[in-house]
Protein backbone atom coordinates (compact mmCIF):
# COMPACT_ATOMS: atom_id res chain seq x y z
CA UNK A 1 0.00 0.00 0.00
CA UNK A 2 2.94 2.31 0.67
CA UNK A 3 4.06 2.06 -2.97
CA UNK A 4 0.55 2.98 -4.10
CA UNK A 5 0.64 6.11 -1.94
CA UNK A 6 4.04 7.08 -3.41
CA UNK A 7 2.68 6.68 -6.94
CA UNK A 8 -0.42 8.71 -6.11
CA UNK A 9 1.66 11.49 -4.56
CA UNK A 10 4.02 11.64 -7.55
CA UNK A 11 1.18 11.88 -10.04
CA UNK A 12 -0.82 14.35 -7.97
CA UNK A 13 2.19 16.59 -7.49
CA UNK A 14 3.06 16.56 -11.19
CA UNK A 15 -0.52 17.29 -12.27
CA UNK A 16 -0.95 20.10 -9.74
CA UNK A 17 2.26 21.76 -10.91
CA UNK A 18 1.04 22.08 -14.51
CA UNK A 19 -0.87 25.25 -13.68
CA UNK A 20 1.74 26.49 -11.20
CA UNK A 21 4.65 28.87 -11.53
CA UNK A 22 7.20 26.29 -12.64
CA UNK A 23 8.94 26.66 -15.97
CA UNK A 24 8.21 24.31 -18.87
CA UNK A 25 11.71 22.85 -18.49
CA UNK A 26 11.08 22.04 -14.84
CA UNK A 27 7.83 20.34 -15.83
CA UNK A 28 9.68 18.30 -18.46
CA UNK A 29 12.00 17.16 -15.69
CA UNK A 30 9.00 15.57 -13.96
CA UNK A 31 8.26 13.28 -16.90
CA UNK A 32 10.64 10.44 -15.93
CA UNK A 33 9.03 10.29 -12.48
CA UNK A 34 5.55 10.25 -13.99
CA UNK A 35 6.54 7.53 -16.45
CA UNK A 36 8.02 5.43 -13.65
CA UNK A 37 4.83 5.79 -11.60
CA UNK A 38 2.65 4.86 -14.57
CA UNK A 39 4.88 1.89 -15.41
CA UNK A 40 4.44 0.64 -11.86
CA UNK A 41 0.66 0.98 -12.10
CA UNK A 42 0.54 -0.86 -15.43
CA UNK A 43 2.75 -3.68 -14.14
CA UNK A 44 0.58 -4.04 -11.04
CA UNK A 45 -2.59 -4.19 -13.13
CA UNK A 46 -1.10 -6.69 -15.58
CA UNK A 47 0.03 -8.91 -12.70
CA UNK A 48 -3.50 -8.77 -11.26
CA UNK A 49 -5.05 -9.60 -14.65
CA UNK A 50 -2.73 -12.55 -15.12
CA UNK A 51 -3.51 -13.66 -11.57
CA UNK A 52 -7.18 -13.81 -12.56
CA UNK A 53 -6.30 -16.01 -15.51
CA UNK A 54 -6.61 -13.46 -18.31
CA UNK A 55 -4.60 -14.26 -21.42
CA UNK A 56 -1.65 -12.32 -22.78
CA UNK A 57 -3.75 -11.76 -25.89
CA UNK A 58 -6.54 -10.03 -23.92
CA UNK A 59 -4.08 -7.91 -21.93
CA UNK A 60 -2.10 -6.94 -25.02
CA UNK A 61 -5.24 -5.91 -26.86
CA UNK A 62 -6.18 -3.51 -24.04
CA UNK A 63 -2.66 -2.06 -24.04
CA UNK A 64 -2.60 -1.69 -27.82
CA UNK A 65 0.47 -3.89 -28.25
CA UNK A 66 1.14 -7.38 -29.53
CA UNK A 67 0.79 -10.46 -27.34
CA UNK A 68 4.51 -11.08 -27.70
CA UNK A 69 5.37 -7.52 -26.66
CA UNK A 70 3.13 -7.76 -23.58
CA UNK A 71 4.63 -11.07 -22.59
CA UNK A 72 8.18 -9.83 -23.06
CA UNK A 73 7.53 -6.64 -21.11
CA UNK A 74 5.65 -8.09 -18.15
CA UNK A 75 6.77 -11.66 -17.50
CA UNK A 76 8.36 -11.69 -14.07
CA UNK A 77 11.99 -12.66 -14.20
CA UNK A 78 12.44 -11.09 -17.64
CA UNK A 79 11.92 -7.44 -16.72
CA UNK A 80 14.92 -5.51 -17.88
CA UNK A 81 16.47 -2.27 -16.73
CA UNK A 82 15.01 0.68 -18.59
CA UNK A 83 16.75 3.87 -19.60
CA UNK A 84 15.32 5.48 -16.47
CA UNK A 85 17.26 2.99 -14.36
CA UNK A 86 14.38 0.97 -12.96
CA UNK A 87 15.39 -2.13 -11.07
CA UNK A 88 15.79 -5.23 -13.17
CA UNK A 89 15.09 -8.83 -12.38
CA UNK A 90 16.68 -11.28 -14.71
CA UNK A 91 16.11 -14.52 -12.87
CA UNK A 92 15.45 -16.52 -16.02
CA UNK A 93 19.14 -16.70 -16.97
CA UNK A 94 20.10 -17.70 -13.44
CA UNK A 95 17.51 -20.48 -13.39
CA UNK A 96 18.73 -21.81 -16.76
CA UNK A 97 22.28 -22.03 -15.42
CA UNK A 98 21.23 -24.22 -12.45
Amino acid sequence: MERRAEIHDALSSALNDIDGDRSPLELVGDIPHIEEALDAIVAERVDAARGQGLSWEAIAQKLGISRQAAHKRFVKGKRKRTKRGQAATINLKIERQK
